[in-house]
């Protein structure tokens, strides 16, 4: 995690784009390893055996042969993970003042991380805007700012959050948000 945090300080030299990448993943890499504090399960076990037994009712309705909708419940009995836009908002929210100050400003920031790292990773074909290159540079200033505030938190800075906000050079990243949260 913190390597992919460090690496663009390291090797400045590297594309914007993964740039950016090592930026969404140290967020997500960051959850990972709080998953105690997180969670790692998109919903609750009994929610989940729930809606796995909906869709297999609704495939069985629909007259899908038996080797079909083995197949597909097999696959969906076992993902149950949260996905990436929810583990970046648990992340951002964990911040406290300076992660609903970032929602506030920006309420698609998460989204939009979500979209273009997608995109930036996997390269697949979307037909969902991705951000631009000046927009991934200030969306990935926040969220710089948003790892180092809960990276002091968890060394035991309780403030972290209100001294980031009254920091000049984060002001002015999140006000380059304002205009381009536009997806």
């Amino acid at each position: 995690m913190l390597v992919t945090l460090l690496a663009p300080f390291y090797a400045p030299f590297t594309y914007a784009e993964h740039q950016f990448a090592n930026l969404v993943q140290s967020a997500e890499a960051y959850h990972d390893a709080r998953k105690k504090e997180f969670g790692t399960t998109d919903v609750s076990k009994p929610d989940h055996k729930e809606r796995v037994k909906q869709v297999v009712a609704a495939l069985d309705s629909a007259g899908l042969d038996a080797d079909t909708t083995t197949w597909v419940r097999n696959v969906i009995q076992a993902r149950n993970d949260k996905p990436m836009w929810r583990k970046l908002n648990d992340v951002v929210a964990a911040t406290g003042a300076l992660g609903e100050e970032v929602v506030d400003w920006a309420p698609d920031f998460v989204g939009n991380l979500t979209q273009t790292r997608n995109k930036v990773s996997h390269g697949s074909a979307t037909r969902q805007h991705v951000l631009t290159a000046e927009e991934r540079h200030w969306h990935g200033q926040v969220l710089l700012w948003v790892m180092r505030t809960r990276l002091l938190q968890d060394l035991g800075c309780a403030d972290a959050d209100t001294r980031a906000l009254e920091n000049d050079v984060f002001q002015f990243a999140l006000e380059q948000l304002i205009g381009i949260d536009t997806l």
